[in-house]
């Protein structure tokens, strides 16, 4: 169980973020919070669908998802390690495997240089001529 101590101006303060709860309350709220962070993580699969789809990742920004998987691996660490919280370690697992796909498919179209072309509705570069019998 989590219990956090603080010690203010010689006076013990503790903290239990579920207070006076029972255990199948415990149960619930860590059953909500599980649901809360797949639906939260289910973005990262979204996107990497889109990438496969298009076979194309140039919207997506590498740094910005480097950033996202290291500072998750850290979460995940710190869920695992140090609190023991079982849905900041099932987000964070989930955020570092999402973070990872999209990030090996930006590298993998990036450095294959495979693009879907764009229809532009044109053939061979010049656009059909429209031909309005009413006039």
């Amino acid at each position: 169980m989590l219990e956090m101590v603080h010690t203010i101006d010689g006076a013990t303060l503790n903290f239990d973020p579920y207070g006076s709860l029972g255990i199948g309350s415990k149960r619930v709220i860590t059953i909500i919070f599980l649901f809360m962070v797949i639906l939260e993580s289910s973005f990262l699969y979204w996107q990497f669908g889109l990438i496969l789809s298009r076979k194309s990742a140039d919207d997506v920004s590498l740094v910005a998802f480097a950033i996202l998987l290291a500072t998750n691996v850290i979460w995940f660490l710190f869920a695992f390690l140090v609190v023991g919280s079982l849905p900041i370690a099932v987000s964070g697992a989930l955020y570092v495997v999402g973070a990872s796909l999209i990030i090996g498919a930006k590298l993998y179209y990036h450095r294959s240089g495979k693009k879907v072309e764009e229809d532009d509705g044109t053939k061979n570069g010049t656009k059909d001529e429209v031909v309005d019998y009413n006039d």
